[in-house]
């Protein structure tokens, strides 16, 4: 089932902005993971914040994202569905 924030794009847009990388103790986790892979699938990417993230600190790999949501896995939102450089 998808929720509703990712199915509206202006409610995901809105969604890193009231759940900022800071707070998100489990890309402390992940991010080292993306960045020792040379291709990455975060399948559930949401708004693809950390595949952003993962690409700003210098991934030169293929990023990719999938999200159920139709807000989310590269339909509109910025980030997710990163792709290869």
């Amino acid at each position: 089932m998808v929720d509703t924030q990712f199915s509206d794009r202006r409610l995901a847009a809105l969604y890193d902005l009231f759940c900022p990388w800071d707070e998100r103790g489990d890309f402390a986790f992940y991010l080292p993971l993306v960045m020792s892979a040379r291709s990455v699938l975060d399948v559930g990417c949401g708004t693809g914040a950390l595949l952003r993230r993962a690409r700003e600190d210098g991934h030169t790999g293929r990023l990719c994202g999938l999200d159920p949501g139709a807000a989310g896995g590269g339909a509109g939102v910025p980030g997710c569905g990163v792709g290869a450089r």
